[in-house]
């Protein structure tokens, strides 16, 4: 009887996770179909123009100022190569990070429960779709997708594999940290799976495990040999990296705070059931959740080390969490008893409840793009292609100057890609080296155009506060430049910008 009844639950699961799996297919492919139609805004222009830059000559750390690493540039240039630099192209490179994630969830789970996999990957794409277009294809989502591929290759080796499928988990983890560096804490679970004895041949398994994790480093160094950028990037390493680190920093409680806000209170609910799942099992054998609770938990470390709590920061979070939940939720309904009646109505919330209140958050509307359209408006009345190489950006990111000048296909003055080092709250030997360097290039080559934006960070003030914090620029630009427009932006997501001309 208990076998009969045990086939019973097996099968009823299994078709219980089926049908859960294809109806998030549902929301899933609405917010595809909306996200398709997005323009390219925010962050994704920005990393954009940087590789634009490059191929004009600039070099990456030391003509350009940007705090990005490596493989951020190494990837941007990979999307815009296979998918075009425009926002279609965009789009689909971040499709691609969705299948990464998709085809990662269902490669952890395994053999007979992929349907947990793919419900996991859905709903985490759904949630970062929903967070609008400024997060598209953002280099937290390509690293979430890379750090479950790696989790993949580690259960393949752990469910029988050959040993070199821990060289492919250390490899995807490297890789990923050479997009965003706080990924490597991922590496502590593939080196914690070898000293646990997770598997048979830990000799071979360390050194399959070192190889991957030196490949990465060996293309980084090679990419920064070719553009002879070694000295730059340690000087960024050593400057202005931490610098920039050390800003807009929030508390502990602040951070699990935005988190919370974003995810809404259900997914922590369904994280605590899924946790009380995992410790009412008779066992402690199965390696799968506790391999992936430890990944959630590395998320979390990721999470709280970018100290700003920013949307796209927790996306390693979502991802490993709701894969943890998935998995306890259809063993729990497998198994019976205590365990399904605590799994069912966190199976019913997890499918309804949660992609509507993603829905329900999507920011459809936060991409205006008025001050975009102004800006190239302005930008073509004062010369157009005449400005290349004699304009230079000062914002951050709402004034989408360097949007405009990536759309008008415009080289910079200089690689200042941010403002946010020239005009500091609190000067340090970093923003007064840069201060420096900035006053060097225009003053041996003034701009043609300076466009300066509203938008002050990190402080968020507005009415162009930044300029009386650096007053030998402010006296620069009041003595050779005039005035010549302001736009104005009452949107909190955007911001005005004024222009200068050189007289």
């Amino acid at each position: 009887m208990d076998t009969k009844g045990s086939r019973v639950r097996e099968l009823r699961a299994s078709w219980v996770l089926q049908a859960c799996a294809a109806a998030m297919m549902i929301p899933f492919l609405a917010e595809v179909f909306w996200a398709s139609r997005w323009p390219l805004v925010h962050d994704a222009p920005i990393v954009h123009y940087i590789v634009f830059l490059m191929s004009k000559g600039f070099v990456p750390y030391a003509d350009i100022v940007d705090m990005n690493s490596p493989g951020a540039y190494l990837f941007e240039s990979l999307g815009m190569h296979l998918f075009g630099g425009d926002a279609r192209g965009w789009f689909l490179w971040d499709l691609a990070g969705a299948g990464m994630v998709v085809f990662g969830s269902a490669w952890v789970t395994g053999p007979g429960r992929r349907a947990a996999g793919v419900m996991a990957g859905s709903l985490t794409t759904i949630i970062h779709l929903a967070d609008g277009a400024v997060n598209l294809g953002q280099r937290d989502w390509i690293a979430t997708g890379l750090l479950l591929l790696s989790f993949g290759c580690m259960f393949q080796m752990l469910r029988g594999g050959h040993v070199a499928w821990l060289g492919g988990a250390a490899l995807l983890v490297a890789v990923a940290a050479t997009v965003k560096p706080p990924a490597i804490l991922f590496g502590l679970v593939v080196f914690g799976t070898i000293a646990s004895g997770g598997c048979k041949e830990p000799r071979r398994a360390l050194l399959w495990a070192l190889g991957g994790f030196l490949a990465p480093v060996a293309v980084v160094g090679c990419f920064l040999a070719k553009w002879r950028a070694m000295d730059g990037f340690i000087g960024a390493l050593t400057g202005l990296i931490p610098y920039y680190a050390s800003l807009q920093k929030t508390s502990l409680l602040a951070l699990f705070g935005t988190m919370l806000g974003r995810l809404d209170l259900l997914l922590l609910a369904l994280a605590l059931g899924a946790f009380c799942l995992f410790l009412l099992r008779r066992g402690w054998s199965s390696y799968a959740s506790a391999a992936v609770l430890l990944g959630a938990l590395a998320a979390l470390a990721y999470y709280v080390w970018q100290d700003k709590g920013w949307a796209y920061h927790r996306y390693p979070a979502v991802a490993f969490g709701l894969l943890f939940i998935a998995l306890e939720i259809e063993q729990g309904i497998r198994a019976g008893g205590m365990r399904a009646r605590i799994a069912w109505p966190a199976m019913a919330v997890l499918v309804l409840l949660l992609p509507c209140a993603a829905l329900a958050r999507e920011r459809k509307s936060i991409d205006r793009m008025d001050t975009l359209v102004h800006l190239q408006s302005d930008l073509t009345r004062l010369g157009g292609p005449q400005l290349s190489g004699r304009v230079q950006c000062l914002d951050m990111t709402h004034g989408e100057c360097i949007n405009a000048l990536y759309r008008l296909q415009l080289v910079q003055s200089t690689g200042f890609i941010y403002d946010f080092v020239l005009f500091p709250e609190r000067p340090t030997a970093v923003t007064d080296a840069l201060q420096s360097r900035f006053m060097r290039l225009i003053s041996a080559r003034p701009p043609r155009v300076f466009v300066l934006s509203e938008q002050d960070w990190p402080g968020g003030g507005r009415g162009y506060t930044q300029l009386p914090r650096w007053p030998a620029f402010a006296q620069f630009l009041q003595q050779n430049y005039l005035l010549e427009t302001q736009h104005d932006e009452s949107s909190t997501d955007k911001s005005g910008y004024r222009i200068y001309v050189l007289k």
